[in-house]
């Protein structure tokens, strides 16, 4: 759903409204906010991703561990 979503508006449209997601007190939200970064990442280059890590570092001392591997993932997706 997404992926048709990021492709049609672009990531500049959708990555505002997806800030949110990052700060949810529901672990599955961020897990998914940052899952929907990085196929955006993956899909459009239309955007300056580096600004996002800022916020997804912040994740890497996160309770979850699942949240923390993914947010390494993502961060690794933007440094290529």
């Amino acid at each position: 759903m997404f992926r048709g979503v990021v492709t049609e508006l672009g990531a500049r449209c959708v990555v505002p409204h997806l800030m949110k997601g990052l700060e949810s007190t529901n672990w599955h939200v961020r897990e998914e906010t940052l899952n929907v970064f990085a196929m955006s990442m993956i899909i459009r280059t239309d955007y300056n991703f580096l600004k996002l890590s800022i916020f997804i570092a912040r994740l890497l001392d996160d309770v979850k561990t699942k949240i923390r591997f993914v947010a390494n993932e993502v961060l690794a997706v933007i440094a290529i």
